[in-house]
């Protein structure tokens, strides 16, 4: 009895790591899949106002103004090289259970890099 005890008891720990593992898997692809569009739509206002501005100022303001709207950070940028925009933008993580806690998968789960032609 105390032996099938202590099999119920792993499979159960083991089954309930499976599924938090699982839980955090689908939380940061979702995250990573919805911030897509928002960035987009950020790389997209800041390379319009370059070019109907030519002001490095504005459109620093217009990324970060955009950006906040989206509820995303801009951490770097914009920088500007070769007739390209960079910008790395922080995205707000959703609730994980292990995942936010290791820090090597941080940049990862939280940080986009993305540029576009001017």
């Amino acid at each position: 009895m105390r032996d099938f005890l202590g099999t119920i008891a792993k499979v159960t720990i083991v089954i309930a790591l499976g599924i938090i593992l699982v839980n955090d898997i689908g939380a940061m692809v979702v995250t990573r899949w919805q911030a897509k569009e928002r960035v987009a739509e950020v790389i997209e206002a800041t390379v319009a106002t370059f070019r109907q501005t030519q002001s490095r100022e504005a459109t620093a303001k217009t990324a970060h103004q955009v950006a906040s709207e989206k509820s995303l950070v801009i951490k770097e940028g914009p920088t500007y090289k070769n007739n390209t925009i960079y910008l790395t933008i922080i995205i707000s993580p959703k609730r994980t259970v292990i995942i936010h806690r290791i820090k090597e998968l941080e940049n990862f789960y939280t940080k986009i890099e993305v540029s576009a032609k001017i």
